[in-house]
């Protein structure tokens, strides 16, 4: 099927937007950064009147086990050998056998009773590492920032645990006492946001500190109406928490933010944008495993537009117009949705883009659908073989009955309304992702993000980033450490995807539209660091989301140089069996995210790709790694919240 498309022949990335938090274009600091606070809050300004939310995620613990945890369930852990191999997968995704044991081990190690745990998704990945997702119960409901996660080895040793959850001093009763159509008015008004997406209502509780005045160490658990809120043409898209316990007032007292602006200052890659090599017809670029009815086939049939299983791509003003989950009737678009149609019989997508023109004109126009639908099925692809599959949660209209939950493709607005940006709303598994891309207005015709592939990949990662972490919720990179993590990663996918020899150039990100070879980071990311000097003791500087990634994204491209000078480059990137550094580098990068806690930091983050390493590669690479993250002050004995540099590593490297 050729698919009219960018120029790279190798990988156009794709980017997935964290869920959590909204992602705008960097603030300048105003005052030193509280790092406490970054651990454990984020503070927004929301709707109409700009008010102020914060939103508190508990601090998450963290451990690694070199040979498995024999220090509690030693015959549980043990005997889940079997039930990880050969035990049929409940409706969670493992086994009740499975689940049983994650219970047993999560109730010894935070003390709350096994009752008050629940597990709500799991999956075991292809070298037999079982990672299972819990969720906090209070009076049988759950608490949406009480969450842990615990994997087990082949061998059914848990080799990974992390955990937020709290005990909380104080519980309001599990009956509302708000009504619940009056929270719904209350959040739309209080959030701007008019319309109520129709995913139902239910009742969470909500982990809170208590009042200020009172001991800081006490948390309370409030009763809240949980539900969505949506407005298509202005990319809001929030989970609203509303208090339930005051019969006379609700009052919002959690946001989920689904939406991440992304603002770029960025590195150059191979194929990063028209004027590298131009446009190139590629014929069937899709790969028959992640994809096997193609890229133009999803429940509703075949199609001959830039719509199929992984992605719609299409301009228009309102997609409210489009039914819950993406499901459209009998298949039909509403009339003011547009895709574009095939050029030629036979999915040819053939369509030239003319650079003097605007980018509205019908021709361009289509030329934008269509780059977006390639890149966006091309990352859906690339990154499926390195993990983000069904069970993980990855978006799809049709799983095929290998897990997660379906009708969820990615909604690709082109040319949305908007400038000089691009986001990613990443709900729960089982909802659409929406990405939103934008034109640039700094030059004359105005350039199109839609044509700039390390923006789309960006944007995509943030949706691999928020499935990934925590289990498909979409909400587990809240804090503002955890968001800004986000960001990096969306910068370090996209750097992946760009690079095309183990010849190191400064990257950039988002020159072209910008018309700027600076692009729109505040460094351009090198392994030298006088030319990119971020160390983890930057972080100390830094109190915004973007500027918190731009020093993760350092930390992890010095790891990819590390990996690349250690192991080789190969352009193959779509087998991820292979063991040169760049496709290592990615796989430990995807293994390392379903490892990780709900809002992980640095420390944990690296700790989760040490793990990673020795469950897929033996350990081979640990010294590698640890004298990369070493170098850039992310050593053995850097802590959370500190932000100091230490270049310790570990006896032996």
């Amino acid at each position: 099927m050729p698919v009219f498309s960018k120029i790279t022949t190798t990988l156009s990335a794709v980017l997935a937007l964290t869920s959590t938090v909204v992602h705008a274009a960097p603030l300048q600091p105003t005052a030193a950064p509280d790092h406490n606070y970054h651990l454990s809050t984020h503070r927004r300004h929301v709707g109409a009147s700009n008010l102020e939310f914060v939103s508190y995620h508990p601090p998450s613990s963290y451990k690694t086990f070199h040979d498995g945890d024999h220090s509690l369930l030693s015959r549980s852990t043990n005997a889940t050998h079997s039930l990880v191999s050969r035990a049929p997968a409940g409706p969670s995704g493992v086994s009740p056998e499975v689940e049983e044991a994650a219970l047993s081990y999560l109730s010894q190690q935070t003390g709350l009773t096994k009752d008050s745990l629940k597990v709500r998704s799991g999956y075991t990945n292809d070298i037999g590492v079982t990672h299972v997702y819990m969720t906090q119960m209070l009076n049988g409901i759950p608490v949406t920032n009480g969450v842990a996660n615990i994997s087990f080895d082949k061998t059914g040793k848990v080799v990974a645990f992390g955990s937020n959850m709290v005990k909380p001093d104080q519980i309001s009763p599990a009956t509302p006492a708000f009504p619940q159509s009056a929270a719904i008015q209350s959040a739309q008004k209080a959030l701007g946001i008019s319309h109520y997406d129709a995913v139902p209502v239910t009742l969470s509780y909500v982990l809170q500190p208590a009042p200020s005045g009172t001991d800081p160490n006490r948390k309370w658990a409030t009763l809240t109406h949980q539900f969505q809120l949506r407005n298509a043409d202005t990319s809001k898209w929030v989970q609203a928490h509303v208090d339930a316990t005051n019969p006379k007032q609700g009052k919002v007292v959690h946001v989920v933010n689904f939406v991440a602006d992304a603002a770029y200052n960025v590195v150059e890659w191979s194929q990063q944008d028209p004027t590298w090599s131009g446009f190139k017809l590629l014929t069937d670029p899709q790969d028959t495993t992640a994809s096997p009815n193609g890229w133009h086939v999803d429940t509703a049939g075949e199609h001959t537009d830039t719509r199929g299983n992984n992605v719609l791509s299409y301009f228009g003003q309102d997609m409210s117009k489009l039914s819950r989950l993406g499901k459209l009737t009998n298949g039909m678009l509403p009339e003011d949705i547009t895709t574009s149609q095939q050029s030629s019989d036979g999915l040819v997508f053939d369509y030239e883009w003319d650079p003097t023109a605007s980018p509205s004109t019908p021709q361009n126009m289509d030329v934008a659908r269509v780059n977006a639908f390639y890149v966006t099925n091309k990352y859906h692809d690339t990154l499926y073989k390195y993990g983000f599959t069904e069970a993980a949660f990855n978006f799809q209209d049709d799983n095929y009955g290998k897990g997660g939950e379906g009708s969820d493709w990615v909604e690709m607005q082109v040319q949305a309304p908007g400038t000089n940006n691009a986001n990613f709303a990443t709900p729960p598994d089982g909802q659409p992702g929406h990405c939103n891309m934008f034109l640039w207005t700094q030059t004359t015709p105005m350039r199109d993000g839609d044509l700039e592939n390390d923006i789309i990949t960006h944007e995509l990662t943030h949706g691999l980033t928020n499935r990934m972490t925590g289990g498909g919720t979409g909400a587990c990179l809240g804090s503002t450490e955890a968001g800004g993590m986000g960001e990096g990663w969306s910068d370090t996918v996209a750097f992946w995807s760009e690079q095309n020899s183990t010849d190191e150039k400064p990257f950039a990100l988002g020159s072209w539209v910008i018309n700027d070879p600076k692009g729109i980071r505040s460094v351009l990311y090198s392994s030298d660091m006088s030319v990119d000097p971020y160390t983890y003791g930057t972080v100390a500087t830094k109190n915004e989301v973007h500027a918190i990634g731009e020093v993760w994204a350092t930390i992890l491209i010095e790891a990819y140089w590390a990996l690349v000078g250690a192991r080789g480059f190969t352009p193959d990137i779509t087998d991820s069996t292979k063991r040169e550094g760049n496709v290592v580098f990615l796989q430990l990068l995807v293994d390392a995210l379903a490892l990780q806690p709900c809002d992980p930091t640095f420390v944990s983050a690296r700790d989760a790709i040490i793990k990673a390493d020795e469950c897929r590669y033996g350990g081979e690479n640990k010294c590698t790694l640890w004298n990369a993250f070493a170098k850039r002050g992310l050593g053995v004995n850097a802590a959370p919240k500190v932000y100091k540099d230490d270049k310790t590593v570990p006896e032996g490297c």
